[in-house]
């Protein structure tokens, strides 16, 4: 499987690494990672001219998942990583 280069591949991997985040323990480095990746591949959608209104719904949705729930939250420092 080669790199993601449209919006709907790029959703399709978004949403396979929030899965994949969610089989992991939370805050474990490999949900972490996967939460990562996905508002990555969700940003990406967001940026792309040649997205469509309904593919940046569900990136907007995604990224907003990735975000509420990944890397970004760390709750031993009290903080934003």
């Amino acid at each position: 499987m080669g790199i993601p280069d449209d919006p709907e591949a790029l959703l399709d991997d978004a949403h396979a690494s929030l899965l994949e985040a969610a089989s992991h323990p939370a805050h474990s480095i490999r949900a972490r990672c996967s939460f990562h990746h996905a508002a990555t591949q969700a940003s990406d959608v967001l940026l792309r001219p040649e997205s469509t209104a309904t593919q940046r719904d569900h990136a907007t949705r995604y990224l907003h998942q990735a975000l509420a729930a990944g890397p970004y939250q760390d709750t031993t420092s009290g903080g934003h990583t």
